[in-house]
């Protein structure tokens, strides 16, 4: 690690489906590690959420889950998040992230409801939508990291 940056790759194991959290750290020590020190509950609980949610979506855009079973799982892990107030860099993401929330909630895996309904749209464009809301969530975070980081 470098002063002043993020490790990579625990980063990286934070918010990639591809690596899982099968390892012997859990997601809260990661970002203790990262924060160089003990964020307090609710915000250690908040940058934890947040991270199953990047997870999520990435794993969505790597074609790890399904349309149905990725807006069910993002839909419950981001309504049971709440705090947001208190980290002032990932406030801003909530909304965001609550706009994300009402599209996915139109997404269909049935071409026929797509075709009937003009304001479904299809897989397609559920993994474009959720990778533009991941970069966008992902620097968030990082950021919030960065900044816990620096004030310890």
């Amino acid at each position: 690690m470098t002063s002043g940056h993020l490790d990579t790759a625990a980063v990286e194991a934070l918010t990639r489906s591809e690596l899982g959290r099968g390892g012997p750290l859990s997601d809260e020590e990661l970002i203790r590690r990262l924060a160089r020190r003990q964020p307090d509950a609710r915000r250690l609980s908040l940058l934890s959420g947040v991270g199953q949610l990047l997870r999520l979506m990435d794993g969505l855009v790597a074609g790890k889950e399904t349309g149905e079973g990725f807006v069910g799982k993002f839909s419950d892990r981001f309504l049971a998040l709440t705090d947001w107030e208190i980290d002032p860099v990932l406030e801003t993401a909530f909304e965001e992230l609550n706009d994300f929330y009402s599209q996915i909630q139109m997404f269909s895996a049935s071409p026929v409801e797509i075709e009937e309904e003009p304001s479904l749209f299809g897989l397609s464009d559920l993994k474009d939508r959720t990778q533009l809301a991941y970069v966008s969530l992902k620097e968030k975070w990082s950021r919030s990291l960065e900044f816990e980081r620096e004030s310890a």
